[in-house]
C-alpha cells in the first residue's frame, strides 16, 4: 500500500492510500499527468482551497467509495447509482451536516473536481433551504452569493 500526504489550507497533513486519493480528480491528474512521485511519502501535496475539516470528510467519502464502479456507483445499495434519487444510508449520514459545511464541501468538491460530491452536496443544500422556507428565487440568489459556481458552470 502506497501512502501519499495531503495538506489542507490550515496545515493539517493527512496520510492517504494512493488509490483512495485518486478519487480526488485533481490528485489523480497530478499523479498521472504532472508526474507527482507516488513514492515520495515525505512531501505533502498542498490543497490550498480545502480546510482540514472538509478534507477529512472527503477522505472518508473516498475511503468508502473508492472501490465502487466509476463514476462512484453506490456500493451499499444494490442497483442504486449516481443517476437516481436513491441514496444509501451511509451517504445520507455523510451529507447530514449544517448548510455552512455543505457550502464548504461544495467548494472543495469543485476545486478537487469530485463531481458526485459537488452534485449531492448541492442538492442537499437546495433541499435544506427549501425545507427552511426559502423560495426558489431566494435559494438561487443565495447560491450565487455563495459563489460556488465558476462562470461557465452557472445555471
Amino acid at each position: 500500500m502506497t501512502i501519499i500526504k495531503l495538506q489542507s489550507n490550515d496545515g493539517v497533513v493527512f496520510e492517504v492510500d494512493v488509490e483512495i486519493a485518486k478519487c480526488l480528480t485533481i490528485i489523480k491528474t497530478m499523479l498521472e499527468i504532472l508526474v507527482v512521485d507516488e513514492s515520495d511519502e515525505e512531501t505533502p501535496i498542498p490543497l490550498p482551497n480545502v480546510h482540514s475539516v472538509i478534507l477529512e470528510k472527503i477522505i472518508q467519502w473516498a475511503t468508502h467509495h473508492h472501490k465502487d464502479d466509476p463514476p462512484f456507483v453506490h456500493s451499499c445499495d444494490e442497483g442504486a447509482s449516481l443517476h437516481t434519487d436513491e441514496m444509501c444510508s451511509w451517504d445520507a449520514k455523510f451529507y447530514n451536516m449544517e448548510i455552512r459545511m455543505l457550502f464548504d464541501l461544495i467548494k472543495a468538491a469543485n476545486y478537487l473536481d469530485i463531481k458526485f460530491i459537488f452534485k449531492e452536496a448541492y442538492r442537499n443544500v437546495i433541499v435544506a433551504l427549501l425545507k427552511q422556507g426559502f423560495t426558489h428565487e431566494q435559494v438561487k440568489n443565495l447560491l450565487h452569493a455563495e459563489n460556488i459556481f465558476d462562470s461557465d458552470e452557472d445555471e
